[in-house]
């Protein structure tokens, strides 16, 4: 089949690995790469950012035009949106007259307006399926009319596995690490380990409180391989859900166990249908309780090695690799 994928075209990007698991099932993929049209594409600056938020509706135009020149001027058997804030519905129902299957992969909560906007509100009916990890929205998704609604859970990309048999660069050895971007809510909880030899990676951590960021060393994004060897080398990773986008998994969920590391997560139901606690995975509520068990694991070494080396196999066991997800798309448009 040909497949057009909405998304961004790079490597750490959900898009990416997506198309390189549809090729490896015999399919033919493009990638519109709507990224290209924001200003932050050249360089990452405050400057940039804010253009991209005054002149979202611009911004949009262009990639509406482009867009639909793509699937109008090229055949397309499915059409695989990964979030579309910029997209038009009316983009959407034109690209319906084209292509067979129209169906969106939205990582976050459709209905979070911190990572949403009205277009993908509008166009939210008219998808052919919602694909959502977020399996205990369906009743409200189908209620808010949603055409049909399936769980695709995240998943581990194979260049993952056992990333600490590849670890090359020693000054990533931490005691605990946590890679994800700041929240108040984060660092309210990350604070109390400001005694331990804990190191923080991810977007947006300057916004943290003065106090915090004097006590705990954080860093920009970390990304592919850099990202695997922080995850892997590291004695414990802290694993903590976006409340505010009513997760009950992430998809570090996924990735630690890949990387062959330690997670120490927020608890879930969710999370404990995939692992078992104190097994596969240890959990924790409160922030007293992820103090108390990080205390406990980084002095009981062997108790650490045998349950990261059981989450990983009991997540390369399961079907969590990106081609499963690839599989999961494709069986459940056109079964």
């Amino acid at each position: 089949m040909n497949i057009l994928i909405y998304g961004e075209a790079c490597r750490y990007g959900v898009a990416f690995p997506l198309k390189e698991a549809f090729e490896e099932l015999g399919h033919k993929v493009v990638i519109f790469d709507w990224p290209q049209y924001l200003y932050t594409i050249n360089q990452y600056t405050l400057k940039n950012r804010i253009l991209n938020r005054m002149l979202f509706h611009n911004i949009a135009r262009k990639i509406n035009r482009d867009f639909i020149n793509t699937f109008t001027n090229n055949h397309y058997d499915l059409l695989i949106v990964i979030r579309g804030n910029h997209i038009f519905p009316t983009t959407i129902s034109a690209a319906k007259n084209f292509i067979k299957f129209v169906v969106n992969w939205n990582s976050d909560d459709f209905f979070n307006p911190l990572n949403s906007s009205q277009y993908i509100l509008q166009s939210f009916n008219k998808y052919d399926c919602i694909f959502t990890s977020r399996g205990h929205l369906k009743e409200e998704y189908i209620k808010r009319s949603a055409k049909r609604f399936e769980v695709l859970n995240w998943y581990y990309r194979p260049d993952m596995l056992l990333s600490n048999d590849k670890i090359t660069n020693k000054k990533y050895i931490r005691d605990i690490v946590f890679i994800g971007s700041w929240s108040k809510r984060r660092e309210n909880l990350l604070k109390s380990l400001e005694n331990f030899d804990l190191k923080i990676w991810g977007a947006a951590w300057g916004r943290s409180s003065r106090s915090f960021r004097k006590k705990i060393e954080w860093n920009p994004p970390i990304y592919m391989e850099s990202m695997m060897n922080v995850i892997a080398s590291s004695k414990i990773n802290v694993n903590i859900l976006t409340k505010e986008n009513r997760d009950t998994t992430n998809i570090r969920n996924f990735e630690i166990p890949a990387c062959g590391a330690f997670q120490l997560s927020e608890r879930s139901e969710a999370i404990l249908e995939l692992f078992e606690e104190d097994k596969e995975i240890v959990c924790f509520e409160s922030a007293e309780e992820m103090v108390s068990k990080c205390k406990y694991y980084l002095k009981n070494e062997s108790e650490r090695e045998r349950i990261r080396l059981n989450g990983y196999q009991r997540l390369i066991q399961g079907n969590h690799s990106i081609l499963d997800r690839a599989r999961q798309i494709l069986k459940s448009v056109f079964n």
